[in-house]
């Protein structure tokens, strides 16, 4: 894991973790620019049911660090926290697959590393029914959300019981859906992207 801290123009500490898949126990500490994260929505759209963020980050190194950089999505999580004591989650994703090139001399670098949220793999995926490909069910719209968040977009359970104690958690278990649903009525059965079946029970 790759963790370094940072304070804005009004000193307050953000935390960034940079994780690799299958990276355990040690922690190398990373340093920023003097432009050390950028967080914006890819959809000015207010009517947008599904607003995914990017962000770019920039970290100063004079080693190679080919373990950030991978030809799979979903290889390397981003995580960044406001207040290094309460660690309030601003933004949860993974890092873009790209090639990157460092010099070989040793001299610090400027590294420019782009991550898009977790919502943003969801349309890459195809939905599959929460008891197996087989068994299409009749589900709440809850069972459904945290379903797609949790398998498909890769949220870890707790940051999902946080987002739920804002009360609408009654509410989405009060509304059923068949999955049959969120499948074409072509003979192969198309089964509808994640982000896609998401979109449709938001709306």
């Amino acid at each position: 894991m790759y963790r370094g801290t940072f304070k804005d123009v009004e000193n307050n500490e953000y935390i960034v973790e940079i994780t690799p898949v299958g990276t355990q126990g040690t922690v190398n500490e990373i340093s920023f620019s003097s432009n050390p994260v950028v967080i914006n929505r890819k959809s000015d759209n207010l009517f947008t049911e599904l607003k995914p963020l990017g962000c770019t980050i920039e970290i100063m190194t004079d080693k190679i660090l080919p373990d950030l950089y991978s030809n799979n999505l979903k290889d390397v999580t981003v995580d960044i926290y406001y207040n290094t004591y309460q660690k309030i989650k601003l933004f949860s994703g993974y890092l873009t697959p790209y090639i990157y090139t460092q010099p070989y001399v040793n001299v610090q670098d400027t590294l420019q590393l782009e991550a898009v949220s977790k919502l943003s793999v969801l349309k890459d995926i195809d939905y599959i029914p929460i008891n197996g490909a087989n068994n299409k069910q009749i589900v709440t719209f809850r069972d459904i959300i945290w379903h797609i968040l949790t398998r498909g977009a890769g949220y870890d359970q707790e940051t999902l019981r946080v987002a739920y104690h804002l009360g609408t958690d009654q509410v989405l278990n009060e509304f059923k859906i068949s999955e049959a649903n969120f499948f074409d009525d072509d003979d192969a059965k198309t089964p509808w992207k994640m982000d896609e079946v998401l979109t449709h029970i938001c709306r």
